[in-house]
């Protein structure tokens, strides 16, 4: 084979070939052979050189190429990586503080967001998302102290409670009447403070509260007191009433005052109905708005001509 492929490329040079070729020599080394004439004297001038030989520039240079190309890869790669993270460093700051404010170990508070970019606006974003969490946690916090305020100025107890009669809310008035202080009385079931029937009054209207979701309105003895009640509803997430607040108003003044107030009343409208002397009433204006009969008959009037 190697002699056939020698003899084919001589063969060429020999008919009139001139040029470059790769052939195998009788050797059996592959060689580059190079063949031109001279056409004065009709001479055939080869030159042959082994590949390995001829061909070692150019290997030498590829492997060179090769080299230069993969430390460019890798410079370039590490350009793009600092410009990467150069470009993502205000990113990195931002999730390092974001996650320690999540974590608790530090305030909300606003990102450094200098950058006019993409990753700028989301910090910018973000930002504006914190002031109006702030605002809105301001705001709540000015309710609950105001709030605050009117649990410890009331004359009224207020207690909140949920389903199960646990005591989630209770102001100094409420904590006094049950002659308790009131961390004695947060997280404890209400039921246990009161006897066994008022407590089974106070689940049952907690209960119908809780399945109508309407208000309720009792009066409840304690000892010589009498208390207003209000069961008031307070809606969940759901929409459902999963606990409510109630207001103890003591009314026994004001239900005393009423009855007094009837009683006179009573014995005044009795007295201007069986007097037998000259009893009149005026108001500011100097009208007559009561009279008994006696006095009617004084003036010689009625009693409908005298109430005009």
């Amino acid at each position: 084979f190697r002699r056939v492929l020698f003899r084919s490329i001589a063969g060429k040079f020999v008919a009139g070939y001139e040029g470059s070729g790769i052939s195998l020599n009788s050797e059996g080394i592959e060689i580059l052979s190079s063949v031109g004439r001279i056409p004065s004297t009709g001479w055939i001038v080869q030159i042959s050189l082994p590949t390995k030989e001829a061909f070692a520039p150019i290997r030498e240079m590829q492997t060179r190429m090769y080299i230069i190309a993969a430390l460019l890869t890798l410079f370039s790669a590490l350009v793009v990586w600092m410009v990467i993270r150069h470009m993502l460093k205000p990113l990195s700051n931002a999730t390092e503080l974001i996650n320690d404010m999540a974590a608790g170990r530090m305030k909300l508070q606003q990102v450094p967001a200098a950058d006019t970019n993409e990753i700028g606006d989301l910090l910018a974003s973000f930002n504006t998302l914190v002031e109006m969490r702030k605002r809105a946690e301001d705001s709540l916090q000015q309710r609950n102290e105001q709030f605050e305020a009117i649990l410890k100025a009331t004359t009224e107890s207020i207690l909140q409670v949920d389903r199960e009669g646990i005591i989630l809310v209770v102001n100094e008035t409420a904590a006094h009447r049950f002659q308790k202080e009131h961390r004695d009385l947060i997280g404890k079931c209400i039921f246990d403070f009161f006897p066994p029937k008022m407590a089974a009054e106070w689940r049952s209207s907690m209960s119908e509260v809780l399945r109508t979701g309407k208000t309720k309105n009792v009066e409840d003895v304690r000892g010589d007191r009498l208390f207003s009640l209000n069961y008031y509803p307070v809606s969940g997430k759901d929409g459902k009433a999963d606990s409510m607040v109630v207001f103890a108003l003591d009314i026994t003044e004001r239900k005393e005052a009423e009855s007094k107030a009837m009683a006179l009343g009573q014995r005044m409208r009795l007295l201007m109905q069986t007097a037998t002397d000259g009893i009149h009433i005026l108001d500011d204006q100097g009208k007559i708005i009561k009279a008994t009969d006696a006095f009617c008959r004084m003036l010689g009037y009625t009693q409908a001509e005298m109430s005009k």
